[in-house]
């Protein structure tokens, strides 16, 4: 299995922990662009619209302090928010089989810290196309996120 189709495969585990522990409370559509801002919406309800980037990682909840969320996907999202009347949360699983999700619409995100980390361009490229880049993250404090435990 190339190593793109396991990230992607990681991925899709990722998007489909939030679908399935929450599932009964929300109907979800799954982004039909790859490279969007999000990957999940739906509407609640009451109405209300809702978008979520689902980012599985590959560690355990207690691993690190915070949770990086990369401004540029934050300005994004604030952007659907504002057009779609909507909430936005940034979703993290963990293989501990944890979940936080941080609602991205109330948090006092401009007051977190921000760095810059070397990562790959794009996660799912193949074995050829690794490209390394720098991109700037809000550090999330995992006390603002929400924690579940992950249905099956």
């Amino acid at each position: 299995m190339s190593k793109k189709s396991v990230v992607e495969n990681f991925e899709k585990q990722g998007r489909d922990a939030v679908v399935n522990t929450f599932g009964s409370k929300y109907a979800f559509i799954e982004s039909p662009e790859r490279y969007d801002c999000w990957d999940l919406s739906g509407q609640t309800a009451t109405n209300k619209n809702y978008f979520l980037e689902v980012k599985a990682r590959q560690c355990v909840s207690d691993d690190y302090e915070t949770a990086l969320c990369e401004v540029k996907k934050w300005v994004h999202l604030t952007r659907l928010a504002e057009k779609y009347n909507a909430d936005i949360h940034f979703v993290c699983t963990y293989l501990d089989g944890k979940l936080y999700s941080f609602p991205l619409n109330e948090l006092p995100i401009l007051d977190f810290k921000q760095t810059i980390k070397w990562v790959l361009d794009e996660t799912c490229y193949e074995e050829d196309e690794e490209r390394w880049v720098r991109k700037l993250f809000f550090e999330l404090p995992m006390e603002y996120g929400k924690e579940f435990k992950i249905k099956s």
